[in-house]
Protein backbone atom coordinates (compact mmCIF):
# COMPACT_ATOMS: atom_id res chain seq x y z
CA UNK A 1 0.00 0.00 0.00
CA UNK A 2 1.65 3.16 -1.21
CA UNK A 3 1.00 6.68 -0.07
CA UNK A 4 1.94 9.03 -2.88
CA UNK A 5 0.67 12.22 -1.29
CA UNK A 6 3.01 14.75 0.21
CA UNK A 7 6.40 16.14 -0.81
CA UNK A 8 6.64 14.59 -4.25
CA UNK A 9 9.56 16.78 -5.29
CA UNK A 10 11.55 16.14 -2.15
CA UNK A 11 14.62 13.94 -2.02
CA UNK A 12 14.92 12.83 1.63
CA UNK A 13 17.97 13.75 3.65
CA UNK A 14 20.26 10.85 4.35
CA UNK A 15 19.09 10.21 7.89
CA UNK A 16 15.38 10.73 7.40
CA UNK A 17 12.42 8.61 6.57
CA UNK A 18 12.19 7.78 2.90
CA UNK A 19 9.06 8.76 1.01
CA UNK A 20 6.67 5.87 0.85
CA UNK A 21 6.44 6.28 -2.89
CA UNK A 22 10.01 4.94 -3.06
CA UNK A 23 9.79 2.32 -0.29
CA UNK A 24 6.44 0.60 -0.22
CA UNK A 25 4.64 -2.74 -0.47
CA UNK A 26 2.54 -3.39 -3.55
CA UNK A 27 -0.17 -6.08 -3.30
CA UNK A 28 -1.73 -7.39 -6.50
CA UNK A 29 -5.16 -8.75 -5.54
CA UNK A 30 -6.01 -9.73 -9.10
CA UNK A 31 -3.90 -12.87 -8.81
CA UNK A 32 -4.84 -16.03 -7.00
CA UNK A 33 -1.93 -15.62 -4.63
CA UNK A 34 -1.03 -12.20 -3.33
CA UNK A 35 2.26 -11.10 -4.80
CA UNK A 36 4.20 -8.80 -2.53
CA UNK A 37 6.88 -6.68 -4.08
CA UNK A 38 9.06 -4.48 -2.00
CA UNK A 39 10.73 -1.60 -3.77
CA UNK A 40 14.43 -1.10 -3.29
CA UNK A 41 15.16 1.42 -0.56
CA UNK A 42 16.09 4.84 -1.86
CA UNK A 43 19.10 4.71 0.49
CA UNK A 44 20.66 2.06 -1.74
CA UNK A 45 20.41 4.31 -4.78
CA UNK A 46 22.76 7.05 -3.59
CA UNK A 47 26.02 6.80 -5.56
CA UNK A 48 29.19 7.10 -3.51
CA UNK A 49 30.92 9.32 -6.08
CA UNK A 50 34.41 9.17 -4.64
CA UNK A 51 35.65 11.65 -7.23
CA UNK A 52 33.29 14.37 -6.04
CA UNK A 53 34.30 13.74 -2.43
CA UNK A 54 37.98 13.98 -3.34
CA UNK A 55 37.35 17.20 -5.26
CA UNK A 56 35.50 18.73 -2.31
CA UNK A 57 38.29 17.77 0.09
CA UNK A 58 40.79 19.29 -2.32
CA UNK A 59 38.77 22.51 -2.38
CA UNK A 60 38.80 22.61 1.42
CA UNK A 61 42.57 22.15 1.53
CA UNK A 62 43.08 24.94 -1.01
CA UNK A 63 40.77 27.20 1.00
CA UNK A 64 42.73 26.48 4.19
CA UNK A 65 46.04 27.30 2.51
CA UNK A 66 44.55 30.48 1.02
CA UNK A 67 43.44 31.55 4.50
CA UNK A 68 46.97 31.29 5.83
CA UNK A 69 48.42 33.02 2.78
CA UNK A 70 46.04 35.94 3.28
CA UNK A 71 46.82 35.97 7.00
CA UNK A 72 50.55 36.05 6.31
CA UNK A 73 49.99 39.00 3.98
CA UNK A 74 47.71 41.08 6.21
CA UNK A 75 49.89 40.46 9.27
CA UNK A 76 51.94 43.37 7.98
CA UNK A 77 48.88 45.63 7.80
CA UNK A 78 47.18 45.09 11.17
CA UNK A 79 46.62 48.47 12.87
CA UNK A 80 48.91 48.86 15.86
CA UNK A 81 46.44 50.48 18.20
CA UNK A 82 44.25 49.49 21.18
CA UNK A 83 41.35 47.05 20.66
CA UNK A 84 38.10 48.38 19.27
CA UNK A 85 35.18 48.97 21.66
CA UNK A 86 33.18 45.79 22.19
CA UNK A 87 30.17 45.38 24.46
CA UNK A 88 31.13 41.80 25.45
CA UNK A 89 34.64 42.92 26.34
CA UNK A 90 33.15 45.70 28.43
CA UNK A 91 31.03 43.43 30.62
CA UNK A 92 33.11 40.24 30.85
CA UNK A 93 36.42 39.56 32.59
CA UNK A 94 39.53 39.11 30.48
CA UNK A 95 40.43 35.40 30.70
CA UNK A 96 43.40 34.59 28.43
CA UNK A 97 43.52 30.86 29.22
CA UNK A 98 39.96 30.43 27.89
CA UNK A 99 41.22 30.46 24.29
CA UNK A 100 43.06 27.17 24.79
CA UNK A 101 39.96 25.58 26.34
CA UNK A 102 37.84 26.89 23.47
CA UNK A 103 40.17 25.23 20.97
CA UNK A 104 39.99 21.91 22.82
CA UNK A 105 36.19 22.06 22.75
CA UNK A 106 36.34 22.88 19.05
CA UNK A 107 38.61 19.90 18.35
CA UNK A 108 36.36 17.64 20.42
CA UNK A 109 33.26 18.71 18.51
CA UNK A 110 35.06 18.22 15.20
CA UNK A 111 36.23 14.76 16.31
CA UNK A 112 32.68 13.68 17.18
CA UNK A 113 31.46 14.90 13.79
CA UNK A 114 34.26 12.97 12.09
CA UNK A 115 33.46 9.74 13.95
CA UNK A 116 29.76 10.04 13.10
CA UNK A 117 30.68 10.60 9.47
CA UNK A 118 32.90 7.50 9.36
CA UNK A 119 30.16 5.40 10.97
CA UNK A 120 27.40 6.69 8.69
CA UNK A 121 26.04 4.58 5.87
CA UNK A 122 26.58 7.42 3.41
CA UNK A 123 29.92 8.63 4.73
CA UNK A 124 31.20 9.71 1.31
CA UNK A 125 28.23 11.98 0.69
CA UNK A 126 28.50 13.55 4.14
CA UNK A 127 32.26 14.00 3.74
CA UNK A 128 31.62 15.77 0.45
CA UNK A 129 29.08 18.06 2.08
CA UNK A 130 31.34 18.87 5.02
CA UNK A 131 34.27 19.66 2.75
CA UNK A 132 32.26 21.69 0.24
CA UNK A 133 30.50 23.80 2.87
CA UNK A 134 33.79 24.28 4.73
CA UNK A 135 35.52 25.35 1.53
CA UNK A 136 32.82 27.93 0.77
CA UNK A 137 33.08 29.37 4.28
CA UNK A 138 36.87 29.57 4.26
CA UNK A 139 37.04 31.07 0.78
CA UNK A 140 34.60 33.70 2.01
CA UNK A 141 36.80 34.28 5.03
CA UNK A 142 39.78 34.91 2.76
CA UNK A 143 37.89 37.79 1.19
CA UNK A 144 36.70 39.40 4.43
CA UNK A 145 40.13 39.13 6.06
CA UNK A 146 41.81 40.68 3.05
CA UNK A 147 39.49 43.67 2.68
CA UNK A 148 39.29 44.70 6.36
CA UNK A 149 41.90 44.57 9.13
CA UNK A 150 41.11 45.51 12.72
CA UNK A 151 43.39 45.94 15.75
CA UNK A 152 44.34 42.87 17.77
CA UNK A 153 41.53 42.12 20.23
CA UNK A 154 43.83 40.69 22.92
CA UNK A 155 46.45 43.31 23.84
CA UNK A 156 48.64 40.59 25.39
CA UNK A 157 48.55 38.22 22.41
CA UNK A 158 52.00 37.61 20.92
CA UNK A 159 52.29 38.70 17.29
CA UNK A 160 55.40 37.75 15.36
CA UNK A 161 57.65 40.64 14.28
CA UNK A 162 56.77 42.15 10.93
CA UNK A 163 58.95 41.62 7.91
CA UNK A 164 61.02 44.65 7.03
CA UNK A 165 63.38 45.71 4.28
CA UNK A 166 64.62 42.95 2.01
CA UNK A 167 62.87 40.32 4.18
CA UNK A 168 59.48 41.59 3.04
CA UNK A 169 59.10 39.50 -0.09
CA UNK A 170 56.75 36.93 -1.55
CA UNK A 171 58.96 33.97 -0.64
CA UNK A 172 59.01 34.81 3.08
CA UNK A 173 55.28 35.50 3.11
CA UNK A 174 54.60 32.07 1.59
CA UNK A 175 57.02 30.27 3.93
CA UNK A 176 55.45 31.98 6.94
CA UNK A 177 52.01 30.91 5.75
CA UNK A 178 53.11 27.29 5.32
CA UNK A 179 54.43 27.23 8.90
CA UNK A 180 51.01 28.37 10.05
CA UNK A 181 49.32 25.66 7.96
CA UNK A 182 51.23 22.94 9.82
CA UNK A 183 49.72 24.19 13.08
CA UNK A 184 46.18 24.24 11.54
CA UNK A 185 45.74 27.77 12.82
CA UNK A 186 45.51 26.91 16.51
CA UNK A 187 47.24 28.53 19.45
CA UNK A 188 47.63 25.20 21.25
CA UNK A 189 50.08 24.10 18.55
CA UNK A 190 52.32 27.08 19.25
CA UNK A 191 52.55 28.01 15.56
CA UNK A 192 49.80 30.62 15.30
CA UNK A 193 51.79 33.80 15.85
CA UNK A 194 50.35 35.84 13.00
CA UNK A 195 47.68 38.43 13.73
CA UNK A 196 44.78 39.85 11.78
CA UNK A 197 42.46 36.88 11.12
CA UNK A 198 39.40 38.38 12.74
CA UNK A 199 36.51 38.99 10.33
CA UNK A 200 35.11 36.44 10.44
CA UNK A 201 35.86 33.84 13.14
CA UNK A 202 37.26 30.53 11.91
CA UNK A 203 36.85 29.00 15.37
CA UNK A 204 33.14 29.79 15.26
CA UNK A 205 32.84 28.30 11.77
CA UNK A 206 34.13 24.95 13.04
CA UNK A 207 32.07 25.03 16.25
CA UNK A 208 28.82 25.90 14.47
CA UNK A 209 29.16 23.61 11.44
CA UNK A 210 30.27 20.66 13.60
CA UNK A 211 27.17 21.11 15.75
CA UNK A 212 24.92 21.38 12.69
CA UNK A 213 26.32 18.23 11.07
CA UNK A 214 26.14 16.25 14.32
CA UNK A 215 22.48 17.15 14.80
CA UNK A 216 21.60 16.59 11.13
CA UNK A 217 23.21 13.21 10.56
CA UNK A 218 22.86 11.42 13.90
CA UNK A 219 19.67 9.55 14.85
CA UNK A 220 16.83 11.73 16.12
CA UNK A 221 16.64 9.71 19.33
CA UNK A 222 20.19 10.75 20.28
CA UNK A 223 18.88 13.88 21.96
CA UNK A 224 21.52 13.90 24.74
CA UNK A 225 24.25 14.08 22.07
CA UNK A 226 22.42 16.88 20.27
CA UNK A 227 22.07 18.86 23.48
CA UNK A 228 25.69 18.24 24.47
CA UNK A 229 26.89 19.30 21.02
CA UNK A 230 24.91 22.53 21.26
CA UNK A 231 26.28 23.28 24.73
CA UNK A 232 29.87 22.56 23.66
CA UNK A 233 29.56 24.91 20.70
CA UNK A 234 28.00 27.65 22.81
CA UNK A 235 30.65 27.25 25.51
CA UNK A 236 33.40 27.34 22.89
CA UNK A 237 32.10 30.64 21.52
CA UNK A 238 31.75 32.17 24.99
CA UNK A 239 35.28 31.13 25.93
CA UNK A 240 36.53 32.56 22.65
CA UNK A 241 35.01 35.93 23.49
CA UNK A 242 36.13 36.20 27.10
CA UNK A 243 39.66 35.26 26.04
CA UNK A 244 39.52 38.15 23.55
CA UNK A 245 40.30 35.69 20.77
CA UNK A 246 37.73 37.43 18.57
CA UNK A 247 35.48 40.46 18.57
CA UNK A 248 31.75 39.91 19.00
CA UNK A 249 31.09 41.01 15.42
CA UNK A 250 33.44 38.28 14.16
CA UNK A 251 31.37 35.64 15.94
CA UNK A 252 28.01 37.07 14.85
CA UNK A 253 29.01 37.22 11.19
CA UNK A 254 30.52 33.74 11.36
CA UNK A 255 27.38 32.24 12.92
CA UNK A 256 25.10 33.93 10.40
CA UNK A 257 27.10 32.89 7.34
CA UNK A 258 27.74 29.33 8.58
CA UNK A 259 24.10 28.59 9.33
CA UNK A 260 22.83 30.13 6.09
CA UNK A 261 25.29 28.24 3.92
CA UNK A 262 24.45 24.98 5.72
CA UNK A 263 20.68 25.45 5.54
CA UNK A 264 20.72 26.65 1.93
CA UNK A 265 22.84 23.71 0.79
CA UNK A 266 20.63 21.16 2.52
CA UNK A 267 17.41 22.79 1.34
CA UNK A 268 18.60 22.54 -2.26
CA UNK A 269 19.76 18.96 -1.66
CA UNK A 270 16.39 17.97 -0.20
CA UNK A 271 14.27 19.82 -2.76
CA UNK A 272 16.07 19.65 -6.13
CA UNK A 273 12.97 21.06 -7.84
CA UNK A 274 13.86 24.42 -6.25
CA UNK A 275 17.03 24.54 -8.33
CA UNK A 276 15.09 23.79 -11.51
CA UNK A 277 12.43 26.38 -10.65
CA UNK A 278 15.03 29.06 -10.01
CA UNK A 279 16.79 28.29 -13.29
CA UNK A 280 13.47 28.48 -15.13
CA UNK A 281 12.68 31.85 -13.56
CA UNK A 282 16.05 33.26 -14.57
CA UNK A 283 15.99 31.94 -18.14
CA UNK A 284 12.36 32.81 -18.78
CA UNK A 285 12.41 36.22 -17.08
Amino acid sequence: MCNVAGDEGRVPLLHGTTPSVHNCVKIDLTQTDAIIKTAISVHDKYPKEYGKAALAVGMLMVAAVCNDLVLSLIHEKVPQQPPLPDVVFQYTPYTPWALVLSEYLMLGSFAVMSVLTLMHRHRWIILRRIAFIGALLYFGRCITMFVTQVPVADPNYYCAPRLTGDDLNLRNIILRALRTVTGIGLKINGKHVLCGDYIYSGHTVVLVTSCLFIREYSPRRWKPLHFLSLMVSAAGVILLLISRGHYSIDVIISYWISTRVFWTYHTLAAYPNLKASKFHQVTSG
